[in-house]
């Protein structure tokens, strides 16, 4: 939190890391009416990347050694409004609903996903399969004076911006 989105980018470039997505990202998720999901710590999220879109379904998060740890099942899907409507016809509601700016980076094993909210909130999520790959990302990018979380995005926002409302925010047309 709190990164120069365009310092990191070329730092990520200048490495030879990937550039794999750079796109606005539409985002819902969705629970039954009792929100049984979300109560037992999973998440059903469609999410548009361009002309692309994905069903997510994941499990509860489990944190270990500092590492953020989440089963997730991921489909790529048809459209992403035919979806949303398929899903509500289910008896689904929809809990979130939002749009994000990504651009992501991969680089020997480490994904970089650098995402821009509609309020100027910039938030850099750094996958890797162990904790001492993710330290050395952080160290490579100098990024250790910044605040690290292994929390869930809404979890962090919800703490950090508890009066913003991020499960609507929109990019003005």
């Amino acid at each position: 939190l709190g990164i120069d989105s365009v310092k990191i980018s070329r730092k990520l470039e200048k490495l030879g890391a990937k550039k794999i997505l750079d796109a606005l990202l539409r985002v819902r998720f969705f629970d039954y009416p009792d929100f049984r999901i979300r109560k037992n710590g999973g998440v059903l999220r469609l999410r548009e990347e361009g002309l692309r879109t994905f069903l997510v379904a994941k499990g509860k998060k489990i944190v270990k050694n500092g590492l953020k740890i989440v089963e997730e099942t991921e489909f790529l899907v048809g459209d992403f409004d035919s979806v949303s409507r398929f899903l509500k016809m289910l008896g689904f509601v929809m809990t979130v609903d939002q749009e994000k700016k990504r651009r992501s980076y991969e680089y020997r094993g480490v994904r970089f996903d650098i995402d821009e909210y509609p309020d100027g909130v910039i938030y850099l999520e750094i996958e890797a399969g162990t904790a001492s790959r993710i330290e050395a990302a952080i160290r490579l990018l100098g990024l250790e004076k910044f605040e690290r979380s292994s929390e869930t995005a809404t979890e962090f926002f919800s703490r950090k911006y508890p009066k913003v409302n991020f499960s609507r925010l929109k990019f003005k047309r």
